[in-house]
């Protein structure tokens, strides 16, 4: 039995592997990108109730509010082993193995010869248009839940209705665009003609996740500029590109809203989805593609229509090439195109294991990019504390990110060049109306060329923006006692100690006013006698 059971397995096996290779290089990355605000200095890892009342990126709910308590659920035994990095991308390349083979299971199941449910599953598997989702940490938003729908997929090619709903419960809390996976397990068990109570199951996750979202108060639909015909035209653009083309794979693609074509395009999934009736294996695809439609909405937001949001995408575009063959074999020579790609997606992958190289790459590619300019200056300036070679980063960013203007800024001080800091403080503090950080580096730079009425006059803005902190507060005192007003500035000094106990300066400011004021009365004092 054992030889049997070998053989059996022997065609998995050589799949993982290969998915293993393509993806070994990624391993020894460090953190990239979202993965530093996220997870690398998020405190909500330290409390992790607070995963479950707040945004992913804190209380500030930058980038739409997004919330997906379950997915950084799983980054807390890393957290609290203190592992870091390396350990995540073994995790999500363990999750990536996985679907996988749950893939070749499901296409198994599906009626597809052994040998090409697996050839399938590989390319798949080592597609660079999933790359980003691999070996991207933070993309375990779209790696987990995607993991839960393939198991869901093959349940239901098995017949296990139950364990399909089960699994599909829990993805909107993964990620929010899963609140659509009662409609794909509706349109799968339609693909069998036969309806079952299971699923309830993931209607009732997404209504949970709704509730739950809007008992936090981050509200159902934040973040989402609704233009949802033009959104889906922009799916349309992108996903058959990014499946077809092996070096499709972008870290910025442009988000481009069309309206006619996306109205063609929904008029085709219609048809697609009424075709899929009675037949199961053209209902995995139709699936599959509702799950799509969700990342033209998120693209409104961000602007860019991101690899990892069409990840099932691809998977649903290559489901319809399965089906498309009817059941044929494949020589030996096929395995080549997996091969292939494994390379491609090797090098990929590769780009993915540190901030400088993974923009350097898309600045390499595309060098007029601005968006990739201000992040390969940041990863210059903040990680590498190379401001010389972030300065020219963050200026051909400036159009792209209102925050290249404030970088930039603080890169100049670094240089002693507080004079061009000045300079353009008036358009970085107006392209950002809520930071403090613009007016905050105006005021240093001001100080620094001796113009202190014009630092006080930015470092009161930096406060009025922030008045909480301590580290402005005491920025604005220190401006009034070189000025000689130590009488405005012992209360300023006094905000900071309340606002900070520890903060550097908050206490030596007020001593310092206090014993001002006190030399300054004795003195009069003593004139006056």
């Amino acid at each position: 039995m054992t030889p049997y059971l070998l053989r059996d397995c022997r065609l998995p096996l050589l799949v993982a592997g290969l998915v293993v290779v393509a993806y070994a290089a990624s391993l020894s990355g460090g953190w990239v990108w979202d993965d530093h605000a996220i997870l690398e200095a998020n405190p909500a890892l330290d409390a992790p109730g607070r995963l479950w009342t707040e945004s992913l990126f804190g209380p500030t709910g930058r980038a739409g509010n997004v919330y997906r308590p379950l997915v950084m659920m799983t980054f807390l035994p890393g957290h609290f082993l203190g592992i870091g990095p390396v350990f995540e991308r073994v995790v999500a390349l363990a999750m990536h193995v996985g679907t996988v083979a749950l893939l070749g299971r499901a296409l198994e199941a599906l009626g597809e010869r052994r040998g090409v449910a697996w050839w399938w599953a590989a390319v798949f598997g080592v597609h660079p248009g999933v790359s980003e989702v691999v070996s991207w940490i933070s993309a375990r938003q779209d790696l987990l839940p995607g993991l839960l729908t393939v198991g869901a997929l093959a349940a239901v090619a098995r017949g296990r209705p139950w364990l399909a709903g089960g699994l599909l419960l829990p993805t909107p809390f993964c990620k929010e665009s899963f609140v659509l996976a009662g409609p794909v397990l509706l349109v799968w068990m339609l693909g069998r003609r036969r309806l079952h109570p299971s699923v309830l199951l993931p209607l009732v996750g997404a209504g949970g996740y709704l509730a739950l979202r809007a008992t936090v108060d981050l509200g159902v639909g934040a973040g989402l500029a609704l233009e949802p015909v033009a959104s889906v035209g922009s799916v349309a653009a992108r996903l058959p590109v990014l499946a077809l083309w092996p070096g499709a794979a972008r870290t910025f693609p442009v988000h481009q809203p069309s309206v006619a074509l996306g109205v063609a395009s929904l008029l085709a999934g219609v048809c697609l989805l009424v075709a899929s009736w009675g037949r199961p294996r053209l209902a995995a695809a139709a699936g599959l593609l509702l799950l799509a439609l969700p990342g033209g909405l998120a693209a409104t937001h961000t602007g860019l229509i991101s690899d990892r949001y069409l990840h099932l995408g691809v998977l649903a575009v290559l489901l319809l090439g399965v089906f498309a063959g009817r059941g044929r074999g494949l020589p030996r020579v096929a395995w080549a195109v997996p091969v292939a790609l494994a390379a491609v997606t090797g090098l990929r992958a590769w780009t993915w294991t540190s901030d400088a190289r993974l923009f350097g790459a898309a600045l390499e590619r595309d060098p007029t990019d601005a968006r990739a300019a201000f992040h390969l200056g940041h990863a210059r300036h903040r990680h590498e504390g190379d401001c010389v070679a972030a300065v020219p980063l963050y200026r051909q960013g400036l159009s792209a990110d209102p925050r290249a203007g404030t970088n930039l800024q603080a890169c100049l001080l670094d240089l002693a060049r507080p004079a061009e800091a000045l300079a353009m403080t008036p358009a970085a503090v107006d392209a950002q109306p809520a930071n403090p950080n613009p007016a905050a580096n105006g005021a240093r730079a001001a100080v620094a060329v001796g113009d202190l009425p014009a630092a006080e006059r930015w470092a009161r803005v930096a406060v009025e923006r922030d008045p909480a902190s301590a580290r402005n507060l005491v920025l604005l005192g220190n401006v009034l006692g070189q000025q000689g007003r130590c009488s405005d500035a012992l209360p300023v000094f006094r905000a900071a100690v309340a606002a900070d106990r520890d903060e550097p300066g908050a206490a030596a400011g007020v001593d310092a006013c206090t014993r001002w004021l006190e030399d300054a009365s004795r003195e009069g004092g003593a004139a006056g006698g």
